[in-house]
Protein backbone atom coordinates (compact mmCIF):
# COMPACT_ATOMS: atom_id res chain seq x y z
CA UNK A 1 0.00 0.00 0.00
CA UNK A 2 1.32 3.36 -0.54
CA UNK A 3 -0.90 5.08 2.09
CA UNK A 4 1.26 5.44 5.13
CA UNK A 5 -1.81 5.41 7.62
CA UNK A 6 -3.86 2.35 6.24
CA UNK A 7 -5.80 1.38 9.27
CA UNK A 8 -7.35 5.06 8.17
CA UNK A 9 -8.66 3.78 4.94
CA UNK A 10 -12.30 3.49 4.19
CA UNK A 11 -13.06 0.04 2.88
CA UNK A 12 -13.56 0.48 -1.08
CA UNK A 13 -10.31 2.89 -0.80
CA UNK A 14 -8.57 0.12 0.78
CA UNK A 15 -10.26 -2.58 -2.05
CA UNK A 16 -8.89 -0.03 -4.42
CA UNK A 17 -5.37 0.20 -3.59
CA UNK A 18 -5.20 -3.19 -3.49
CA UNK A 19 -6.61 -3.30 -6.77
CA UNK A 20 -9.37 -5.89 -5.51
CA UNK A 21 -12.56 -5.34 -5.49
CA UNK A 22 -15.85 -5.91 -2.76
CA UNK A 23 -15.62 -9.49 -4.00
CA UNK A 24 -12.78 -10.58 -3.32
CA UNK A 25 -9.85 -11.31 -6.20
CA UNK A 26 -10.26 -13.73 -9.08
CA UNK A 27 -8.73 -16.91 -9.07
CA UNK A 28 -6.47 -16.24 -11.60
CA UNK A 29 -5.26 -12.85 -9.33
CA UNK A 30 -5.10 -14.63 -6.92
CA UNK A 31 -3.00 -17.37 -7.77
CA UNK A 32 -0.71 -14.53 -9.30
CA UNK A 33 -0.03 -12.57 -6.28
CA UNK A 34 0.13 -15.94 -4.07
CA UNK A 35 3.27 -16.96 -6.90
CA UNK A 36 4.41 -13.05 -6.79
CA UNK A 37 4.23 -12.79 -3.02
CA UNK A 38 4.18 -16.13 -1.75
CA UNK A 39 1.72 -17.26 0.75
CA UNK A 40 -0.10 -15.17 3.63
CA UNK A 41 1.73 -16.73 6.88
CA UNK A 42 4.19 -15.85 9.13
CA UNK A 43 7.45 -17.20 9.76
CA UNK A 44 7.61 -20.27 12.32
CA UNK A 45 8.91 -19.05 15.50
CA UNK A 46 12.16 -20.24 16.26
CA UNK A 47 12.38 -23.06 19.12
CA UNK A 48 14.12 -23.14 22.04
CA UNK A 49 17.07 -25.85 22.48
CA UNK A 50 15.13 -29.00 24.52
CA UNK A 51 17.63 -28.71 27.76
CA UNK A 52 17.25 -24.87 27.73
CA UNK A 53 13.41 -25.47 28.30
CA UNK A 54 13.99 -28.02 30.97
CA UNK A 55 16.62 -24.88 32.59
CA UNK A 56 14.09 -22.71 32.48
CA UNK A 57 11.82 -24.73 34.25
CA UNK A 58 14.46 -23.95 37.49
CA UNK A 59 13.73 -20.27 36.64
CA UNK A 60 11.92 -19.94 40.31
CA UNK A 61 12.68 -17.88 43.39
CA UNK A 62 11.37 -21.11 45.39
CA UNK A 63 14.14 -23.12 43.19
CA UNK A 64 16.63 -19.89 43.88
CA UNK A 65 15.90 -20.27 47.60
CA UNK A 66 16.02 -24.20 47.76
CA UNK A 67 19.41 -24.18 45.55
CA UNK A 68 21.31 -21.76 48.04
CA UNK A 69 20.29 -23.85 51.19
CA UNK A 70 21.65 -26.65 49.64
CA UNK A 71 24.82 -24.60 48.42
CA UNK A 72 25.00 -23.35 52.96
CA UNK A 73 24.24 -26.70 53.85
CA UNK A 74 26.73 -28.40 51.16
CA UNK A 75 29.66 -25.44 52.46
CA UNK A 76 28.39 -26.92 56.41
CA UNK A 77 29.32 -30.41 55.47
CA UNK A 78 25.29 -31.59 56.13
CA UNK A 79 25.52 -34.11 53.38
CA UNK A 80 22.33 -35.79 53.81
CA UNK A 81 20.73 -32.21 54.06
CA UNK A 82 22.03 -31.08 50.82
CA UNK A 83 20.90 -34.21 49.04
CA UNK A 84 17.12 -34.09 50.47
CA UNK A 85 17.39 -30.16 49.44
CA UNK A 86 18.80 -30.54 46.05
CA UNK A 87 16.31 -34.24 45.46
CA UNK A 88 12.91 -32.15 46.20
CA UNK A 89 14.48 -29.07 42.80
CA UNK A 90 14.06 -32.30 40.60
CA UNK A 91 10.38 -32.89 41.38
CA UNK A 92 9.49 -29.10 41.94
CA UNK A 93 10.59 -28.35 38.12
CA UNK A 94 9.16 -31.20 36.39
CA UNK A 95 5.65 -30.55 38.29
CA UNK A 96 6.50 -27.22 36.86
CA UNK A 97 6.60 -28.45 33.35
CA UNK A 98 3.41 -31.00 33.61
CA UNK A 99 1.50 -28.31 34.71
CA UNK A 100 2.71 -26.26 31.49
CA UNK A 101 2.21 -29.19 29.29
CA UNK A 102 -1.41 -29.31 30.63
CA UNK A 103 -4.05 -28.24 28.06
CA UNK A 104 -6.48 -25.03 29.64
CA UNK A 105 -8.80 -23.36 28.34
CA UNK A 106 -12.65 -23.82 26.76
CA UNK A 107 -11.57 -26.77 24.60
CA UNK A 108 -10.10 -28.50 27.27
CA UNK A 109 -11.51 -31.10 30.09
CA UNK A 110 -11.14 -29.29 33.68
CA UNK A 111 -12.57 -30.21 36.45
CA UNK A 112 -15.18 -27.53 37.00
CA UNK A 113 -18.74 -27.67 35.44
CA UNK A 114 -19.06 -25.89 31.98
CA UNK A 115 -21.94 -24.17 33.07
CA UNK A 116 -23.20 -23.17 36.02
CA UNK A 117 -25.34 -26.09 38.29
CA UNK A 118 -28.96 -24.50 39.25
Amino acid sequence: MSHPHGHQLSAEQAAAELESGSSGLSDAEARARLQEYGPNRLPAAPGRHPLLRFALHFHNILIYVLLAAAAITAALGHWVDTAVILASTGPSALSRRARRKRPWGPSARCWYPARPLS
